[in-house]
């Protein structure tokens, strides 16, 4: 067997930008520039500051980092907690930076950053297949793995994962199911919950670490890909990477089938129940399309980053909704740099149906034990979705950061009550933390800054290809 390449740890900052939080500007000349780099953060001063300081604190208020008063021209950070003397797991954190200009002008800003790293020693990756031959539907598997044929199953799991530092690549490949349910697929087959899955996880938490599952680890013709499945991924367990796939599912017909619709519970990516642990599971640069949710998240420690996710929809009435990213009760979750359309169901989208309403990216929780809360929503485009563009429900949504979206067009082709982005049954929409986005419509909106204060502070919009 050929031993493959050891993924090294590496440390990107994704994202970078100044917004003043109730804070006085900075005048023009006294500036501080923020630099990402792969081995740390640079902060940069200039001349019309004469000390300045930098902290690093968690998105729970935890202090991480302080510089210190200082007057020189330059700090770099590495991405250290030194409390604890270590190196910060994936994740987002804020900064502080507290300046004092040459006339003696106090200024503060408040920024955030989000630090993403590579799976780290995964083991030897099989480059050819070995003597056992391929794996078959239903297989365990305890370690790395590459696909070198379609796997296509009949009303059966694709995967099952089972250990720790593995690596799962499709190698431009399928895995494929097909059977009775949904237009021949196998959405609506299986047990109750997420049914007959791609590639599932044994299901104890503790088991499952530092797993990567990936469409083409080197160079490929095509990108690997999950379909059919009732649900595409269900992830347990910890530090799990999710990239470079194609998750999809039948595409709907253009009129309603409701003899045989599509299930309500037929997700993309089900994030069940991952164990934070310092780390995070990572879901990147996949396209998410034809279920009746894209991504869903009853969990915590999880980056959705760099996905298109579109077309995710059921088409039966009443229907449970469609959405493209779904947080149940889950924090902190950080959603950037995303593409969210096309997502519920044109027509018969519902507003009145507040539990699971239409909508790009939905927000819920109930207290006092499923709260979504401290999550951040930032750098995406919201658009075309048939009902809510962004929209927040319960009375456990709160303190979450929402910045320098785009958000627009939303809920045109459906019935009237769909917005860009909606409060609805939602605590007051003080008790979270709006800035920079840009939107045409709102409804149950109250309080100040209104959702697009600050857009001179959003930096362009990185996001991958329509």
């Amino acid at each position: 067997m050929l031993q493959g390449i050891q993924l090294k740890k590496v440390w990107v900052v994704l994202a970078i930008f100044n917004v003043g939080l109730a804070f006085t500007s900075m005048a023009n000349s006294a500036t501080l520039t923020v630099t990402p780099n792969w081995d740390g953060v640079q902060f940069s001063a200039s001349e019309a500051i004469k000390t300045w300081r930098i902290e690093i604190v968690s998105l729970a208020g935890k202090r991480l980092f302080d510089s210190g008063f200082q007057t020189k021209a330059t700090l770099n950070w590495s991405y250290a907690n030194e409390q604890e003397k270590s190196r910060l797991a994936n994740g987002v954190y804020l900064y502080i930076a507290t300046t004092q200009d040459r006339a003696g002008r106090v200024s503060q800003h408040l920024g955030k950053l989000a630090i993403l790293r590579e799976p780290i020693e995964r083991g030897p990756i099989q480059l050819q297949p070995t003597s056992g031959g391929a794996p078959k539907c239903g297989t365990t598997v305890t370690h790395s793995i590459t696909l070198y044929r379609d796997l296509i199953c009949k009303e059966r799991d694709g995967l099952i994962i089972h250990g720790k530092n593995i690596t799962v690549n499709l190698n431009g490949h399928m895995i494929q199911c097909i059977g009775s349910g949904y237009l021949g697929s196998c959405q609506g087959l299986g047990r109750a919950g997420a049914g007959l899955v791609g590639i599932k996880f044994f299901n104890r938490q503790l088991e499952n670490k530092n797993v990567l599952i990936t469409g083409c680890l080197y160079v490929c013709a095509t990108q690997g890909r999950i379909i059919g499945f009732n649900t595409g991924l269900d992830l347990i367990g910890e530090e799990i990477t999710v990239r470079d796939l194609t998750v999809t599912g039948p595409t709907a017909p253009s009129v309603n089938q409701n003899k045989n619709p599509r299930p309500g519970n037929a997700v993309g990516v089900r994030v069940w129940s991952v164990n934070c642990g310092g780390s995070t599971t990572d879901i990147v640069n996949n396209d998410i399309s034809n279920h009746a949710q894209g991504v869903s998240i009853f969990s915590s420690c999880v980056n959705v980053l760099f996905n298109k996710i579109h077309d995710n929809n059921t088409d039966s009435v009443p229907h449970p909704g469609g959405q493209g990213i779904s947080l149940n009760g889950s924090h902190p979750i950080n959603i950037q740099n995303n593409r969210v359309y096309r997502n519920g169901e044109p027509l018969v989208a519902d507003p009145t149906s507040h539990v699971a309403a239409d909508a790009g990216i939905r927000l819920s929780g109930a207290a006092p034990n499923s709260l979504s809360e401290n999550n951040t929503i930032m750098n995406n485009m919201v658009y075309e979705n048939y009902g809510d563009g962004i929209y927040f429900v319960g009375d456990a949504v709160r303190t979450n950061f929402v910045a320098c979206n785009i958000v627009t067009d939303n809920g045109k082709d459906a019935p009237p009550g769909f917005f860009d982005i909606a409060y609805r049954h939602a605590p007051p929409t003080y008790l979270d933390f709006w800035f920079g986005n840009t939107y045409g419509t709102v409804v149950g909106f109250t309080g100040s800054p209104s959702p697009d204060t600050n857009k001179s502070s959003c930096l362009p919009l990185n996001l991958p290809d329509p």
